[in-house]
C-alpha cells in the first residue's frame, strides 16, 4: 500500500524546541561552511527580519528542506496532526534522528542562536531562554535533574568544540587559544570557530532590539519543510531527488515574463536580447543584481519583486528600464565581479580598489560602485574617483566593526549622492570619519585579529601591496594568518622568557606588529617554534609567498622581542593610515 511521504512544515522553534536529538552520522562530511556561506544566510535573515526597517520585513523566511531519518525506526512526527514542539518531553526524549541533508543550515543555525543567546544577557531573559532551547533538551543541566544534553550531536572532535566553544551558555565568548595547547580540532572544528566569530562581529554592531527582533524572526518565522524516512534506502532516494533534480523558481524569470511582456513587439527582439545577454553573463548573479537595482532606486525597502516593479515604472515603463537601467546596470555588475580575475576592462586604477572591495563579506557597497562606473562610462572623470573613495569607506566601516545595517545605511546615502549628479568631489565629503570614529579605528587596530580574524588577513594582504608597490590578486582563502610570538607558547619555550608579562605577551601578540600570513600548509608546519627556528624557515619559504613583502623585517630581525614588535606595529599603522588617508594621532587616539 502507498504510503503518505512524511513531512511538515515547521517554523526553528517547532523544528528544534522539541524533546528530539539530531545527529550528523558518521558518513556525512564535516561542518564546512565558510564565512561566506554563513554571513550569506545572516544577511538574509537580517534583510527578511526587517532589521533596516521594521515596516518591510518579510511575512517568512524559507530555508529550504531537511531530510532527517528516524533511528527508531519511526517515519512520522508525533502526534501526527499537532506541531512538533508540542509533543510531551517523556515520550519522545530518547528519539534521535540522523541529519541526512541540511547538516550546514542546521549546524550554522545553532551557532548563530547561540551568539545571539550569549549577546542577551542572562536566563532571566525570555530570548536568552527561547534561544537555549533551541540548542539543548529542556529539563536537562537543571539543579536535581539530569546533565546538560545538548540537541546537536556531530561526529570526532568537531563535538568537544560544539559543546566547548559555542552550545554551553557563554562558550562564544571563550577562544581555542586560552585552553590548553594540545587541543587542536579538524577541519569541521575551525570552520565552527571561523563562522562563530564571523557571526559575533556582525552582531556586536546591533543594538540590543535589533538583535531580539532578529532572534525572535528566527524563531518564530524563519521555517523548513522538513521530511522524516525511517531507512536510509529511502533517505538515498529522497536525497537525490532533493539535490538533483530541476531548476529553482528565481525572481528574475518572474520579473522577465512581467516586464518583458509590456514591450511593444517591433523592441521584442532588443529587449530580449539585452534581458538573456545579463543573464548569461552573469550567471547565478543575475538573481542578485535586481536586490542592487532595489538598493539603487527603492533605498532598500519592500521585498525584491515588489520594489524593481516601483523601479520599471518611475524609469517610464518595461522599454526604457531594459535599455537604460538594465542594459548599463548589468554591464557595470559585471565588471564588477570580473575585478579580481583582471577581466573587468576597466582601467587598472579603478580595478584596483574593486579587488579589494570583492573580497570583503557583504555587497552593501556595490550599488554605489555600479553607479560609479556608470558615471565612468558616461565621460565623468570623477567616477573612477569615487571607486577609490567606496574603497576606502568600506575598509573604514570594518575597521569601525560596524554592523550590516549601518553599513547598509551608510552606502545608501553615498549612494544617493552619487545618483543625484553631485560632482565627485561633493559626495566624497560624504567619506570622513568623525573624530570619535578615528579615536575607535585606533583602539581597534590594537587587536584586530581578536575581533574581526578574517579582516584582519585581508588588511594584512593589503599591507604587503602598500609595501610591495603592486596588486596581489591571490586568493585569500589560500593564506593564513600566523602569529610570529604564538598566542600559546609552550612554558618550556624562550618566549616565556622573552615576554615575561602575561598581559604585555597577550597584548603584543593580537597586534598587527606580529603578524604575518604564510600559507595554510606553512602555517601547521611553524606551530609555536621559537624564533630562531621559525625565521630561517619563513625566509626560504618567502619565494613562494605572495605576501613576502610582509615577511621582509620579520625575517631580517635576529631578535623578535617587544621593541620589534612595536616598532614594525608602528610601520604598519602608517601604512594603513596611508592607503585610508587618515591620521589617529590627530583624533588624540594615539596608541
Amino acid at each position: 500500500m502507498f504510503s503518505k511521504l512524511p513531512t511538515a512544515s515547521l517554523t526553528v522553534a517547532e523544528l528544534l524546541s522539541g524533546p528530539f536529538r539530531f545527529a550528523v552520522p558518521p558518513y556525512q562530511r564535516p561542518y564546512s561552511w565558510t564565512r561566506e556561506e554563513a554571513g550569506q544566510l545572516l544577511e538574509d535573515l537580517m534583510s527578511a527580519a526587517g532589521l533596516d526597517d521594521q515596516a518591510v520585513s518579510d511575512p517568512d523566511y524559507f530555508l529550504g528542506t531537511v531530510l532527517l531519518m528516524d533511528r527508531g525506526g519511526q517515519d512520522d512526527w508525533p502526534g501526527r496532526s499537532a506541531p512538533l514542539a508540542v509533543k510531551g518531553v517523556e515520550d519522545e526524549a530518547d528519539r534521535v534522528v540522523d541529519i541526512v541533508d541540511g547538516q550546514q543550515r542546521l549546524v550554522t543555525l545553532s551557532v548563530l542562536a547561540a551568539v545571539l543567546r550569549d549577546s542577551d544577557g542572562g536566563a532571566e531573559s525570555e530570548v536568552w531562554s527561547r534561544l537555549d532551547a533551541l540548542l539543548a533538551l529542556p529539563g536537562t543541566g537543571r539543579p536535581g535533574a539530569r546533565p546538560r544534553e545538548f540537541r546537536l550531536d556531530l561526529p570526532t572532535s568537531d563535538q568537544v568544540y560544539l559543546t566547548r566553544y559555542v552550545l554551553t551558555p557563554g562558550a562564544t565568548g571563550q577562544n581555542p587559544a586560552d585552553d590548553d595547547e594540545d587541543d587542536d580540532g579538524g577541519t569541521g572544528a575551525r570552520s565552527l570557530i571561523e563562522v562563530r566569530d564571523h557571526f559575533i562581529a556582525v552582531v556586536r554592531g546591533f543594538e540590543s532590539e535589533a538583535r531580539r527582533i532578529l532572534a525572535r524572526y528566527i524563531c518564530d518565522r524563519a521555517h523548513v519543510v522538513a521530511i522524516l524516512t525511517r531507512d536510509i534506502d529511502r533517505a538515498h532516494r529522497y536525497f537525490k531527488v532533493l539535490n538533483d533534480r530541476g531548476r529553482p523558481l528565481m525572481r528574475s524569470d518572474i520579473l522577465k515574463a512581467e516586464v518583458l511582456s509590456e514591450i511593444s513587439a517591433e523592441r521584442s527582439a532588443e529587449a530580449h536580447e539585452i534581458w538573456d545577454r545579463a543573464n548569461r553573463v552573469l550567471g547565478d548573479r543575475f538573481d542578485v543584481l535586481f536586490g542592487h537595482l532595489r538598493s539603487i532606486y527603492g533605498s532598500n525597502r519592500g521585498q525584491v519583486i515588489n520594489a524593481v516593479r516601483s523601479v520599471v515604472s518611475a524609469a517610464g515603463g518595461a522599454e526604457p528600464f531594459v535599455l537604460r537601467t538594465l542594459s548599463p546596470m548589468s554591464d557595470a555588475y559585471r565588471q564588477i565581479l570580473g575585478a579580481h580575475a583582471g577581466v573587468s576592462g576597466l582601467p587598472a586604477d579603478a580595478e584596483r580598489p574593486l579587488v579589494y572591495l570583492s573580497r570583503l563579506n557583504g555587497e552593501e557597497w556595490v550599488p554605489s560602485a555600479m553607479l560609479s562606473i556608470r558615471r565612468h562610462h558616461e565621460g565623468d572623470p570623477g567616477g573612477i574617483a569615487l571607486l577609490a573613495e567606496i574603497d576606502r569607506q568600506a575598509h573604514l566601516m570594518r575597521l569601525l566593526l560596524i554592523g550590516r545595517d549601518k553599513r547598509v545605511s551608510r552606502f545608501a546615502a553615498i549612494a544617493a549622492a552619487i545618483r543625484s549628479g553631485q560632482p565627485a568631489i561633493s559626495a566624497s565629503m560624504l567619506f570622513q570619519p568623525s573624530r570619535e570614529e578615528l579615536k575607535a579605528i585606533a583602539f581597534n587596530l590594537q587587536s584586530l585579529w581578536r575581533r574581526n580574524p578574517s579582516f584582519a588577513k585581508l588588511l594584512l594582504l593589503r599591507i604587503s601591496d602598500e609595501i610591495a608597490g603592486t596588486l596581489n590578486r591571490v586568493d585569500p582563502a589560500t593564506l593564513s594568518v600566523e602569529h610570529v610570538l604564538p598566542q600559546r607558547p609552550s612554558k618550556k619555550s624562550n618566549w616565556k622568557r622573552i615576554f615575561k608579562d602575561a598581559d604585555e605577551r597577550e597584548a603584543l601578540t593580537q597586534c598587527l606588529g606580529n603578524l604575518a600570513l604564510v600559507s595554510e600548509r606553512r602555517n601547521e608546519t611553524l606551530s609555536n617554534d621559537d624564533f630562531d627556528i621559525k625565521r630561517p624557515v619563513l625566509a626560504r619559504t618567502a619565494s613562494d609567498n605572495p605576501a613576502a613583502a610582509l615577511l621582509d623585517d620579520v625575517i631580517k630581525a635576529s631578535t623578535w622581542g617587544p621593541s620589534e614588535i612595536r616598532a614594525r606595529d608602528a610601520r604598519m599603522t602608517k601604512i594603513v593610515e596611508q592607503f585610508l588617508r587618515i591620521d589617529v594621532n590627530a583624533a588624540g587616539g594615539k596608541r
